[in-house]
């Protein structure tokens, strides 16, 4: 895949992957430093989107497909990530 998203943090110092306009929270950590973010809908609407990287951040693995909207967030001016 090689394709890149992006770390984000709230102001409440929480971080994301954000991929897409869609948010995801770290779900597992692999020996290989790889990590699997889940999508942040995955409990409270059954979102079974996911992505897994490599321990640089590459994207290996991903279902994008959502079963919602992206979630409405912007960046302030010191660079951190708000809902709107």
């Amino acid at each position: 895949m090689g394709e890149y998203g992006q770390i984000v943090t709230t102001v409440t110092g929480s971080t994301f992957y954000l991929l897409d306009g869609y948010t995801y929270s770290k779900n597992r950590q692999f020996p290989d430093g790889g990590i699997r973010y889940a999508c942040r809908k995955r409990l409270s609407r059954k979102c079974g989107a996911f992505i897994r990287t490599s321990k640089n951040n590459i994207i290996l693995k991903t279902n994008t497909f959502h079963n919602h909207e992206p979630p409405g967030y912007v960046f302030t001016k010191d660079g951190y990530f708000v809902k709107t």
